[in-house]
């Protein structure tokens, strides 16, 4: 594979990927450009590993990804503490990708739940002070680049 600025990388899909074949009209074209995608296994789900896969790195979206995916009672102030804790526990793999930077995070909702408890328990995390809703707010310029 050659990626846009030139490099050449082999990569592999593995065993059964899943490819979808199209073609694209170009009004300056004679011919439709031809094209192919194809995806593995893991990036279908079908391997039925406990796996996030989102299409950046940034910590705020990074967490609040995993919040809302496993329905986590969580707060914004904890993104750093978890984040360190699932790369020292080698759960975030970085993924190759063309304009973006992707990562793959290996955790299912029970692992983060007892996350939640260590950090409770050992006074990393904190409630806020006064009972109310937890405002997340939306990261737009990550969300503009996308």
């Amino acid at each position: 594979m050659i990626d846009p600025d030139g490099s050449e990388k082999i990569v592999s899909l593995g065993e059964s990927p899943t490819c979808f074949r199209g073609a694209v009209n170009i009004s300056e074209r004679k011919r439709p450009l031809k094209h192919l995608f194809a995806l593995s296994q893991e990036m279908t789900g079908a391997t039925g590993q406990d796996r996030l896969l989102l299409v950046s790195d940034e910590p705020a979206f990074v967490w609040s990804s995993l919040v809302l995916h496993f329905g986590l009672p969580a707060l914004p102030d904890w993104a750093d503490w978890f984040l360190s804790e699932l790369r020292s526990r080698k759960r975030m793999q970085p993924m190759m990708g063309f304009g973006y930077k992707g990562i793959a995070v290996r955790t299912n909702r029970q692992e983060l739940l007892k996350l939640i408890e260590q950090g409770l328990r050992t006074k990393e995390l904190r409630f806020p002070a006064a009972n109310g809703a937890v405002q997340w707010h939306a990261d737009r310029a990550h969300l503009d680049r996308l």
